[in-house]
C-alpha cells in the first residue's frame, strides 16, 4: 500500500487531520506487531503440543509395559 505524500505545510494547515493520520498509522503498527506476536505464540504452542503428545505416548507405552510386567509377576 503506497504511503500518501504529504508536506509539512499540509499537516500544519490541518492539524486535526494530521493527528488522525498519525493515530491511524500508530494503530496499524500496533495491530501488525500484535498479530506477529500472536502468530509466534501459536507456533510455539503448536511445537509444545507436538512434544507433549510424544511424551504422552511414551508414558502410555511405559505404563502398559509395567501393567504387563505386573500381570506376569502375579501369575
Amino acid at each position: 500500500m503506497p504511503v500518501p505524500n504529504m508536506t509539512f505545510k499540509e499537516f500544519a494547515s490541518n492539524p486535526i487531520t494530521a493527528m488522525l493520520f498519525l493515530c491511524i498509522f500508530a494503530l496499524g503498527t500496533m495491530w501488525y506487531q500484535n498479530k506477529s506476536a500472536l502468530e509466534d505464540h501459536i507456533n510455539d504452542y503448536k511445537q509444545q503440543v507436538k512434544e507433549l503428545k510424544k511424551e504422552n505416548a511414551d508414558l502410555r507405552n511405559k505404563y502398559l509395559e509395567l501393567m504387563l510386567e505386573i500381570k506376569e509377576l502375579q501369575k
